[in-house]
């Protein structure tokens, strides 16, 4: 307050000024009209009209093949189906080098995939004719391959920076006479015999088709890569496997007018070979791509090999399964250290074993069942990891499985739970070689324990059990010993004394029962008789090895006064 001022009147009320009033900012606007014109950008920039056009050609055509009101004459379906094919193609590559002149890469490129997948789709036109009867399609047939050669030709020399290499059109030769041969040889063959075809099928689908697709394998590598799409070196690789896909669709349609079901398991062996494929080309589609996607892909060829899981494709799943064994197991012997191709190869060896075909398995269980040894295989996977643990609570849970594995599998078994039991303390005492007494808590009881319960169990089922099982229990009793003595070589280590002691009890259990049986019928005065010689033994025995449990005292100690006793005087003999 300044001193001119006049001070306040304390009678007057003050009033602190109102602070000032503040409005929240109005809620920004959503901005949704931004990222939809980017979607709408993308969209374009993919061109869905090439693609949509391709599509609706292919389901006009099929309209015009199963509408008896447009053409009433198949023949002249098939003329227009076959004309309007050619010329559609004919307009994909010529569209295709114009866009390649006036460098719109994305789109010429999209363009020649195209051709490429409508490359063998008029011989599935000319199949199905030559099969219901008709003459003519033998010159068309001609007339398409000239056409295709004709199409790809103009395409490597009007496109220079095209990545087709001549190989590739080399490699393609066997799909056109692949595709050329149903046309040809089918109609004759048919005609004369209506189960032809069903027996050349599974040739194609298990043998011709995978031998064609493994072709992909040795195709050029790209020396360079190019800056631009038609450059890229997945390309050749992504061409072939478009003619595959045509070719396999051409076998479809026989089957289709031929009234043959095509089942799921036929496509195993393509879809199969397709998965070593791409692992065996990524550096063709992700060159940067690291160890661990590399590794990952290897996990596909195991997951096709369940295209062929049902009854139908046993054996194509065993053949597959198998094949992957002997591909991982190679992987595995050049790269020790990868954990994942060892989890691919046990896998496979216990799907192996659960894809075996059931007339296979009652060779050896005559009531083999593929639900047991698919149980069997999982049960043996886990097993297998569990063994290679040396914590004894791993053990533990494996003799559990091992037990109840024993159980369910065997189940016509007499003694089922006798030689359950069995198993699983044989199990506990095995993995229990590899237990750390020191390290683990509590150990060194349990492994007493499973040797006591072993060796008891053991000597009651010899009581109650009939002389059929005296033979199993002696060579436990055996391949447990040695087990024993052979790890203590492996290793060079003595192991716990405890599991071959009671490895001999369990083996000398069937003597001594053996031995009590006789005795229980002899009579006593032959008892009292053989006792007497071997009483007799038992003391001169005594007798024999005195020296060495009671040592004769020093010359001066009396025992009886606990006390030295001076020797005599003059050195004279007493």
């Amino acid at each position: 307050m300044s001193i001119n001022e006049p001070p306040p009147d304390p009678l007057e009320p003050s009033f602190d000024p109102l602070p000032p009033l503040v409005f929240p900012p109005p809620p920004k606007r959503v901005d949704w009209v931004g990222p939809l014109v980017r979607c709408c950008r993308l969209l374009l920039a993919g061109n869905p009209f090439y693609l949509a056009s391709a599509a609706m050609m292919l389901y006009g055509i099929y309209r015009v093949s199963i509408d008896p009101g447009m053409l009433h004459e198949e023949a002249s379906q098939l003329a227009f189906n076959f004309s309007s094919l050619q010329l559609y193609e004919v307009m994909l590559v010529v569209t295709a080098i114009v866009l390649a002149r006036r460098a719109v890469w994305y789109d010429s490129t999209l363009l020649v995939a195209l051709e490429n997948m409508f490359v063998f789709v008029p011989f599935i036109l000319l199949s199905q004719a030559a099969l219901l009867g008709h003459r003519w399609p033998w010159a068309m047939c001609f007339a398409a391959s000239a056409l295709v050669c004709g199409r790809l030709w103009g395409m490597k020399h009007y496109i220079r920076e095209l990545n087709v290499p001549s190989q590739l059109l080399l490699f393609g030769l066997p799909l056109l006479a692949v595709n050329l041969v149903f046309p040809l040889y089918f109609k004759s063959a048919i005609e004369q015999d209506n189960e032809a075809w069903a027996r050349i099928r599974p040739w194609f689908w298990f043998f011709i088709l995978p031998m064609l697709l493994a072709v992909a394998n040795v195709l050029p590598r790209a020396q360079t890569r190019g800056q631009i799409l038609p450059q890229r070196p997945w390309l050749p690789l992504g061409i072939y496997i478009l003619w595959m896909a045509a070719t396999c669709v051409h076998i479809h349609s026989i089957d289709y007018v031929d009234n043959q079901r095509t089942k799921f398991y036929l496509f195993a062996p393509v879809l199969w070979m397709l998965t070593w494929t791409l692992w065996h080309r990524l550096d063709d589609f992700a060159p940067h791509a690291g160890r661990a996607v590399r590794t990952a892909l290897l996990a596909l060829p195991a997951l096709a090999t369940f295209v062929a899981v049902s009854a139908y494709g046993a054996y194509i799943f065993f053949t597959l399964t198998l094949l992957n064994v002997a591909g991982y197991a190679a992987l595995f012997l050049v790269d020790r250290k990868n954990r994942f191709i060892e989890h691919l190869l046990l896998a496979s060896l216990a799907a192996l074993v659960a894809g075996m075909p059931e007339s296979w398995g009652r060779v050896v269980v005559p009531d083999f069942l593929r639900q047991k040894t698919i149980v069997l295989s999982f049960a043996g996977y886990v097993l297998f990891w569990v063994t290679r643990s040396s914590k004894a609570q791993m053990g533990f849970c494996g003799a559990i499985l091992a037990g109840l594995g024993t159980e369910y599998f065997f189940a016509p078994l007499d003694y089922l739970e006798q030689f359950a039991m069995q198993s699983a303390l044989m199990y506990l005492l095995v993995h229990s070689v590899r237990w750390t007494d020191d390290a683990e808590h509590g150990s060194r009881a349990l492994r007493v324990a499973a040797a006591i319960a072993w060796t008891v169990h053991s000597f009651v089922w010899v009581r109650i059990a009939t002389v059929d099982v005296y033979r199993n229990i002696a060579l436990a009793g055996l391949l447990m010993l040695a087990i024993y003595y052979l790890v203590e070589i492996l290793r060079g280590t003595v192991g716990p004394r405890i599991i071959a002691i009671s490895s001999l009890l369990v083996f000398l259990c069937v003597p001594i029962n053996f031995a009590v049986e006789v005795l229980r019928i002899t009579p006593t005065g032959y008892l009292t008789v053989l006792g007497s010689f071997l009483v007799f033994a038992i003391g001169t025995a005594v007798a024999l090895t005195k020296h060495r449990w009671n040592p004769p005292m020093e010359v001066g100690v009396d025992a009886r006064d606990g006390g030295v006793r001076p020797a005599p005087q003059g050195g004279g003999a007493t």
